[in-house]
């Protein structure tokens, strides 16, 4: 009887270390650590470096067409959408969703709404309404600005 009971002491022994030694190595899997991060850009070369920036080339162009002529500005913008900084510019339009998708000019609602495709987004006047629409050059500079990134530069 006494064997008997120290055989069920030692196969519970060793059932419980084999559990705990199982729970060591699934906990370990999951860790992170050592783990190799890499960029993501599809396994081709680097992206290039930026060739328009916010602050010296989309920012003045924003400002001057969109927030000063009172429709994005910092005081009663439409739609709660302003464009007056980048931080502005990232937020979610309660109308729109994200107005611009960085890396993708073709389905930024605001590169979308100052080009010939702006009745896409149910608009039934391109963008700025209320002066001047934007040259090819100003359009050609956001889109690029979009696709490069929409980096805070």
């Amino acid at each position: 009887m006494i064997s008997l009971n120290l055989t069920i002491n030692r196969l519970w022994n060793a059932v419980g270390i084999t559990l705990l030694l199982l729970a060591s190595i699934s906990l370990s899997a999951c860790s992170d650590h050592g783990a190799i991060v890499k960029d993501d850009n599809g396994g081709g070369p680097p992206p290039p470096d930026p060739t328009v920036f916010f602050t010296t080339d989309v920012q003045p162009i924003l400002l001057r067409s969109c927030a000063f002529n009172s429709c994005h500005g910092d005081v009663n913008p439409q739609h709660d959408l302003k464009v007056t900084s980048y931080d502005d510019i990232l937020k979610v339009s309660p109308l729109h969703g994200r107005i611009i998708v960085p890396g993708e000019a073709g389905v930024s609602a605001l590169y979308i709404s100052i080009s010939p495709r702006y009745r896409e987004l149910g608009l039934d006047f391109r963008m700025p309404r209320f002066s001047d629409t934007l040259t090819s050059a100003e359009q050609e500079t956001i889109r690029t600005w979009i696709d490069e990134g929409a980096l805070n530069n």
